[in-house]
């Protein structure tokens, strides 16, 4: 006798017990977009029959703080594992987050980090893609540079926090961005902040 299909929820529920970042129907996130006062995410739900169900949400309401600290602290992250050179990660942001997931039974994580940072008196930015890498998975093979335990668990929490925003989880109020450490005066372009030497 053949053996039953699960629902979606209890896939869902499987998944999450394996630590992968999914919503209670099974929904994952696969791009956060963070920029000029929007927040834009797409996610996708694989059916047990094969059928992809894709949506996009994009507004302009704040995120809890959480999701801008999650972005920050895995923009600095990324910057410092890409050797990026310390003037020019002074001043970069990250401003996207796109994962992929194998499409095997390890449904194992890729993820690409996009990064602006600002051209001085020129009023443009250079947009800045870092390499793919990977979930480390016992077992699985190939896929690029694997990402450690830390940065795993960043991608994660931004996914995490990125799913609340979708869900309707969101700031009661205006926040603010987290202050450039630096108290010399500052010039905005667009939401990047430059520092004037």
């Amino acid at each position: 006798m053949a053996k039953k299909p699960k629902k979606d929820s209890e896939v869902a529920a499987l998944k999450k017990a394996q630590g992968k970042v999914v919503n209670d129907e099974g929904s994952r996130i696969v791009k956060v977009i963070s920029k000029q006062d929007k927040i834009s995410v797409n996610s996708e739900l694989v059916r047990n029959d094969g059928s992809l169900r894709t949506s996009h949400e994009e507004s302009s309401d704040k995120a809890n703080p959480e999701f801008y600290k999650a972005m920050n602290a895995l923009g600095r992250k990324m910057a410092a594992l890409t050797r990026m050179d310390s003037k020019w990660a002074e001043h970069c942001r990250l401003i996207g987050v796109s994962v992929d997931y194998s499409k095997d039974e390890y449904e194992r994580m890729g993820m690409i980090a996009t990064f602006v940072i600002p051209i001085l008196h020129m009023g443009g930015v250079i947009t800045i893609n870092t390499p793919r890498i990977v979930e480390k998975i016992q077992g699985a093979k190939g896929g690029g540079v694997c990402m450690d335990d830390a940065t795993l668990g960043m991608v994660k929490t931004v996914l995490r926090e990125a799913q609340k925003y979708v869900d309707g989880d969101r700031a009661q109020k205006d926040i603010e961005d987290e202050k450039p450490e630096k108290e010399t005066k500052q010039a905005k372009l667009g939401f990047a902040q430059i520092t004037k030497q």
